[in-house]
């Protein structure tokens, strides 16, 4: 579904689902979500299926993983409502380390699916 919205938005993309990247001195490799070009852009991201599964620590994490991938963009997504303090952590996280973010949730993946149920 997150896939589906991203592509939406910019059909050119170039995703990849639940990758594994190891870095060099590190014990385990990291799981991505999502990984790819979107809008001309790197992004890494990571999809729950229910917001609370975020952590600060998890979302600290994700930004430190997209950071050292290259990644020009962080998508935090969630098929519920991501609550402001998560999202406003992400966004500190992003604006520390250069990185964009983009959030979507509920009501961005649901305005998606509806769209493409009226092209079928």
């Amino acid at each position: 579904m997150v896939i589906a919205t991203v592509m939406a938005a910019a059909p050119h993309s170039s995703l990849l689902p639940g990758v594994l990247v190891e870095f060099p001195g590190s014990e385990k490799p990291n799981e991505v979500d999502i990984y790819g070009i979107w809008h001309g852009r790197v992004v890494c991201g990571e999809v729950k299926t229910k917001a609370t599964e975020f952590t600060p620590e998890q979302v600290r994490k994700d930004v430190a993983v997209a950071q050292r991938l290259g990644s020009d963009v962080y998508l935090m997504a969630a098929t519920d409502a991501i609550h402001r303090e998560l999202r406003d952590l992400a966004a500190k996280e992003c604006d520390d380390t250069g990185l964009s973010l983009e959030v979507l949730s509920r009501s961005e993946l649901i305005l998606t699916r509806a769209a493409a149920a009226q092209t079928e």
